[in-house]
């Protein structure tokens, strides 16, 4: 496998990458593709097999067993390391894992948009986290999302796109952390819970059967996450739908939903969204405020880069 045999929406998302870090030229991005992807395969074979064995060391498994099955990167300068994400007993995340990890030697140095790649597709082959992030979220949510802009900022972008302000996209952003760690694959353990949104009974049903906007190659969304993404835009914001919004401190589910279309500060954003479209049955506000300042503070100094079709920018460049 090669470059030559990627999905247009991989080879936008390694494009876009690529272009965040200062190379422009279509050729040299295809070429240390290719380069990363043999090194890969030359140097660290052996890499993976390690971390599929069921060694204490790795992940903590529901039916008991240990394994790894997730992999993330961190970015030093022009460079990224893949390393093993760690989960305890309890389903928190060890943070003492990228030290610990490149103590053992169980890292791949490569380049950004490789690693972007190969962490994201790995995911999509091997069982995704047990979720413990039940009525309210994760402790470790904070910490675990300081570590994840490249997921953050496609979403950020698209729910500014979609014309929520920044202090709305921060504070529905910093809700859906706690209740899914953004991951749109996420299901609830021994519950019917599932998605960024951890949905359930009826709007669980309508999320999965709505008919989601095309595709958006290059957005650096997946499919998934556009598609809740457009469900929570369409059907729970931008148009009222009964039975999305609930009327806790307001004079009918109407009314807060204009509130939240009207919050300009995000710690009122964020709690409407908990209270009044999330509604969880532990609302630990305090954590999902944090997370939304976090968002918001992140995000408003940031300058995204933006095009606005990479698949026809693609589709020019391999003609």
């Amino acid at each position: 496998m090669g470059w030559k045999d990627l999905s247009i929406r991989d080879k936008a998302a390694i494009i876009r990458q690529s272009v965040s870090n200062g190379i422009y030229n279509l050729g040299e991005i295809k070429n240390r593709f290719d380069k990363d992807l043999e090194n890969f395969r030359d140097n660290d074979a052996n890499f993976v097999e390690r971390l599929r064995s069921n060694d204490t060391r790795y992940i903590q498994n529901e039916d008991g067993s240990k394994s790894t099955h997730r992999l993330g990167y961190f970015t030093e300068g022009n460079s990224a390391v893949i390393y093993p994400e760690i989960q305890d007993n309890n389903g928190n995340l060890e943070y003492g894992t990228i030290d610990s990890a490149i103590e053992r030697g169980d890292t791949v140095r490569t380049s950004i948009p490789f690693a972007k790649y190969y962490t994201e597709n790995y995911k999509k082959d091997y069982p995704e986290f047990f979720n413990r992030f039940d009525e309210g979220g994760d402790k470790n949510t904070i910490n675990h999302q300081k570590y994840n802009a490249e997921q953050v900022n496609p979403m950020y972008d698209y729910l500014r796109e979609s014309g929520l302000t920044n202090e709305q996209a921060s504070g529905l952003l910093g809700n859906l952390a706690v209740e899914s760690y953004l991951n749109a694959d996420m299901k609830q353990v021994n519950g019917p819970a599932y998605g960024l949104m951890q949905a359930e009974g009826a709007r669980k049903k309508a999320m999965l059967a709505y008919n989601r906007t095309p595709y958006s190659f290059g957005s650096g969304l997946s499919p998934e996450e556009q598609q809740q993404l457009d469900y929570i835009i369409n059907k729970g914001i931008q148009n009222y739908t009964p039975g999305e919004w609930g009327e806790s401190g307001f004079n009918g589910a109407r009314h807060a939903r204009n509130a939240f279309l009207n919050a300009k500060t995000t710690r009122m954003a964020s709690d409407i969204i908990t209270n009044n479209f999330l509604r969880p049955g532990k609302p630990n506000l305090n954590r999902r405020r944090v997370m939304s300042d976090y968002y918001y503070n992140t995000q408003k100094e940031r300058i995204p880069y933006q095009i606005e079709s990479w698949s026809n920018i693609l589709k020019s460049w391999e003609q």
